[in-house]
Parts: C-alpha cells; structure tokens; sequence
C-alpha cells in the first residue's frame, strides 16, 4: 500500500539545485554594486565572491 501523500504514486522525482531560481532582494543588489564601487573590483568580481551570478546583482 503507497502511504504518499505527494500524488507521486511512486514516481521518483529528482529536485535539481540548479533548477531552482533565486531571487535576490533590490537591497542585497544594491550592496553588492556599492560594495564593487567601493572597490577597484567590478561587479563580476564582487558576485563572485558572493557566490552568486553577475546578473543575480543587476549586472547585465
């Protein structure tokens, strides 16, 4: 007996990490673009060291 309450009815599913999309509040963009005008680094590098894309930052 499926005791699943999912619907998946045994259908395996794979949740990919990459499929997901994040969104990044206006502020968290703001500050990353402060923080590379604050710097002689450029935005790309700042997301970078952010672990996030250039574009996630507004960059693009």
């Amino acid at each position: 007996m499926d005791t699943r309450t999912d619907g998946s009815q045994g259908k395996q599913f794979r949740s990919s990490k990459s499929n997901r999309s994040r969104r990044y509040t206006d502020e968290f963009k703001r500050d990353a673009v402060r923080l590379a005008l604050a710097s002689d680094r450029t935005v790309t590098e700042v997301a970078r060291d952010l672990s996030v894309s250039a574009e996630a930052c507004g960059a693009g």
